[in-house]
């Protein structure tokens, strides 16, 4: 039986001449279509996926502020404004304009989602990470704005305790509410 087996595996099926013909003219244009097929998804695949639009903005005001890697890399991951879509603008894109630099540990930064920028938001790097301190944490209501933050001025206590220095905010708000010079 297995000697009939092995009889049978070496004979050869023959086709004819007619038959090989007919599977070239149907295999190549089958062929050329699969690679055809896959060269396109791949192609698709590759276009999507390096297209996607930027999530967040990242700039320096000017020439003389040199934004911080670690600061840029920080601020690019950031998800704030993801679900977001000012007039006429893209959906979800932060901005960030980094216009002071001090110390390379702090930075003020106007920020905003698509065309809409803020005032600022500082941002403080302790125990090597990024971190922004909310504005509402950090700024002392401004009595008589219509925006509480526009115009005015850290808390003294938060400068103490994030020991931000003078060159990068003069003036500070103390408890009794009294502007004063920034010690640090």
């Amino acid at each position: 039986m297995i000697d009939k087996a092995k009889t049978m595996a070496k004979k050869h099926i023959k086709i004819s001449r007619k038959q090989r013909q007919k599977i070239r003219k149907i295999s190549l244009p089958l062929l050329l279509v699969l690679i055809g097929l896959l060269a396109g998804t791949v192609t698709t695949l590759i276009i999507v996926h390096s297209s996607k639009p930027a999530q967040n903005i990242v700039w320096a005001a000017d020439s003389t502020v040199k934004v911080p890697g670690g600061l840029r890399n920080f601020l690019e991951t950031q998800r704030g404004c993801e679900h977001y879509k000012g007039s006429d603008s893209p959906a979800g894109i932060g901005l960030w304009g980094v216009y002071q630099v001090s110390h390379d540990k702090f930075a003020k930064i106007a920020y905003g989602c698509s065309w809409s920028v803020s005032p600022y938001i500082m941002a403080v790097l302790q125990n090597n990470q990024w971190q922004l301190l909310k504005p509402t944490d950090y700024f002392a209501p401004f009595q008589g704005s219509i925006d509480q933050r526009q115009g005015a001025l850290p808390y003294c206590a938060i400068l103490q305790k994030y020991k931000v220095p003078k060159d990068i905010e003069s003036f500070c708000i103390t408890a009794d509410n009294t502007a004063i010079a920034n010690d640090q």
